[in-house]
């Protein structure tokens, strides 16, 4: 019964948005809608994409929940999430595999090639590129570690060592060069949303939005 009313809560608030702002139909798809994924995604991914989206949709008001923890669907944390290990089936969550991300081994441009590595700190050890570094740095030293994927860019970018980056991201970068020709390994991007909120327009707008941007190459 709490699940029909909140839903039935946000078709009013998406109708009402609407309405204020003289659309009707198909076309209205208007409101907020939250999104979380890890903030490498959203920084260097999502937010300099976000223009065209917005001209396109100007009354949903996006907001972004930049974490590297997995925000809680289930409690209305986020309406959307980004994920990059595949859900558990189940539950109140729709789940759908969006696209993939390739990772490669990368250094500052023009850097000596005997670069010590960068990693995650040993708590943040369980993703398969922190897995792969930790491998890799059996017997080599490490310069860096940190808790985030955007530290591990900063410290790759300040020259201090190397690591394992998406290639989308640090193809964009021209401070980065990739070491190597070969792609490390590969991760698929899962795409959370509530079971309650799937015939919202804003929502569905969203989601279309972001499959087509990650079902770019790489």
């Amino acid at each position: 019964m709490g699940a029909v009313a909140i839903s039935r809560a946000a078709q009013v608030e998406e109708q009402v948005q609407a309405l204020e702002s003289g659309i009707e139909g198909d076309d209205a798809a208007a409101g907020p809608v939250r999104l979380t994924t890890v903030p490498i995604l959203i920084n260097r991914l999502i937010v300099p994409a976000l223009p065209a989206f917005c001209a396109a949709y100007p009354l949903i008001k996006l907001e972004l929940i930049a974490e590297p923890r997995n925000v809680d669907l289930t409690r209305r944390e986020a309406d959307i999430a980004l994920r990059l290990s595949q859900p558990e089936r189940g539950g109140t969550a729709l789940t759908r595999r969006i696209g993939r991300l390739d990772y490669a081994v990368y250094g500052r441009r023009g850097s000596v090639s005997d670069l010590p590595w960068i990693n995650y700190e040993e708590s943040l050890r369980h993703p398969p590129q922190a897995r792969w570094v930790a491998a890799a740095t059996k017997g080599n030293p490490t310069a860096l570690l940190v808790n985030d994927a955007e530290g591990i860019l900063h410290g790759i970018q300040a020259g201090l060592g190397k690591s394992l980056l998406p290639c989308r991201i640090a193809g964009l970068e021209p401070l980065l060069e990739r070491l190597g020709p070969g792609v490390a390994l590969s991760r698929d991007v899962w795409l959370l949303t509530h079971r309650d909120l799937r015939r919202q327009h804003r929502i569905d707008a969203v989601v279309s939005w972001l499959q087509s941007l990650f079902a770019q190459p790489g």
